[in-house]
């Protein structure tokens, strides 16, 4: 009984499978035109296990047959090469029907489909038919985006662009950079790529670029784009010098004048214009205009820590000495001590400062500080006089500062002494300064002095 059933099983194991074949071919059947079908063999013999199994088989190759060779030819017909290295399994693959469908759409872009054409029949045989779909699915997805590379007019770069595209190398959005790159080098140059310059194209892109941000034009010819590459890098270099030169002095001009608003720009006519404003400013500004550009023009403004107090002091250095040419830092220190001698007679509001420079150039700056130093020791003694006649007179000590007062205070002082001493006082005061050894007075001056110094001397002697 048990070995009957084990029979039995396997005869309906088998008929499963026939049955399973069958259905496989049915679905291959109804692809068949009714020519191929009446042309199919027709079963014959006994109805057993080993007949029909044979007979299936028999059928199952007739009806692949006709369906390779529609796929096959259908390929063919597309203009698709190298179909005949193809295995004749690969068409028995329903998703080819798929891929036949892509490639009609994509012929719609004659120049992509060429070389996608070159592509199929390598493909299918590194890869399953479902990976092919796969990758042309992503190519018929951004057709529309590739046509626009038919914008560019070299033929050598449109083909490069498709190849690589279509080989991995390129993506479409790096497709889309280097298409702008393209058209910008061959409007600005009118130039057609040749397939040997694509690997120009970035570097000359970014030429052109860096030409235009500095304001500069392109106006020469050139019969390639390696000779383009070479003169538009010459162009690039003179703009850079000229870029550098206007913003070296517009830094010079800003340091002077910081309130005025420079744009962080690189084209040279927007900062030439700039330029030009600062220098309007500074030239209202500073009467001293002339003589920074002479510091700008000899370099030697970086040894001056603070540009803009300089300018101020060289105003007024100019007020005085108007014809100061600067060649050398030694000039600038010579500025900077004028100004210094210049505030301190200011500061003491001597009367005279401007007839000390009468006669006298830049080149004459030691008879100038000769002159303030006799003024300076002439300052030094009236000072001292003051504090003397102060002490004599026995009057508050008082601080004078300023040149006419202090002389005016001093003659004041002096008319007091002769009031009470006699107009003989003053050779007197002298002696006691150290200024005469001798001492020169009537006997009524010395007794009128003795009798105005005598509790200055009993303070001092302690009497």
């Amino acid at each position: 009984m048990t070995e009957l059933i084990e029979i039995l099983t396997t005869k309906l194991n088998n008929v499963q499978i026939l049955y399973n074949n069958l259905c496989e071919l049915e679905n291959s059947f109804r692809k068949l035109e009714d020519s191929e079908r009446r042309d199919l063999p027709k079963f014959k013999g006994n109805f057993d296990e080993k007949s029909l199994r044979k007979y299936l088989e028999e059928l199952a190759q007739a009806v692949k047959n006709p369906i390779r060779f529609k796929r096959k030819r259908a390929l063919i017909d597309l203009g698709i090469s190298g179909v005949e290295n193809l295995k004749d399994e690969v068409f028995d693959d329903d998703s080819i029907e798929e891929t036949i469908q892509i490639l009609k759409e994509l012929r719609a872009y004659e120049r992509l489909f060429k070389i996608v054409s070159s592509k199929i029949s390598p493909w299918i045989i590194q890869s399953s038919i479902n990976g092919v779909n796969s990758q042309l699915k992503d190519i018929r997805d951004n057709i529309e985006r590739l046509k626009k590379i038919e914008e560019i007019r070299s033929e050598d770069v449109k083909d490069y662009i498709l190849q690589k595209y279509i080989n991995g190398e390129l993506s479409v959005y790096q497709i889309d950079e280097f298409k702008d790159n393209v058209l910008k080098v061959e409007k600005m140059l009118n130039l057609l790529i040749k397939e040997s310059e694509i690997p120009l194209v970035s570097a000359t892109h970014e030429l052109i670029k860096e030409i235009e941000e500095l304001g500069g034009k392109i106006e020469e010819e050139y019969s390639c784009l390696n000779d383009a590459r070479d003169g538009l890098e010459k162009v690039k270099e003179n703009l850079k010098q000229q870029y550098k030169k206007i913003r070296d002095e517009i830094n010079f001009w800003q340091k002077i004048s910081p309130d005025v608003y420079v744009p962080d720009s690189r084209n040279i006519e927007t900062l030439r214009s700039k330029l030009e404003e600062l220098k309007d400013k500074c030239r209202k500004e500073y009467n001293s205009f002339n003589v920074l550009e002479q510091l700008y023009s000899q370099k030697l403004y970086n040894q001056i820590e603070n540009l803009k107090d300089f300018a101020h002091h060289l105003d007024k250095v100019i007020s005085y000495l108007p014809d100061i040419e600067i060649k050398s830092g030694a000039d600038i220190g010579i500025v900077r001590k004028l100004y210094d001698q210049i505030s301190w007679l200011e500061r003491i509001e001597y009367p005279k400062i401007k007839e000390l420079f009468e006669g006298l150039a830049f080149v004459d700056d030691k008879k100038f500080f000769d002159k303030v130093e006799e003024i300076k020791k002439e300052y030094e003694r009236l000072k001292r006089d003051l504090s003397a006649y102060q002490r004599i007179l026995r009057v508050r000590e008082e601080q004078i500062d300023k040149y006419p007062s202090l002389k005016q205070k001093i003659d004041e002082y002096k008319k007091e002494l002769q009031n009470k001493i006699g107009g003989g006082f003053e050779p007197l005061i002298g002696f006691l300064k150290g200024d005469k050894e001798d001492v020169e007075a009537d006997e009524e001056t010395l007794r009128n002095f003795i009798r105005t110094i005598k509790p200055i001397l009993r303070e001092v002697l302690k009497l």
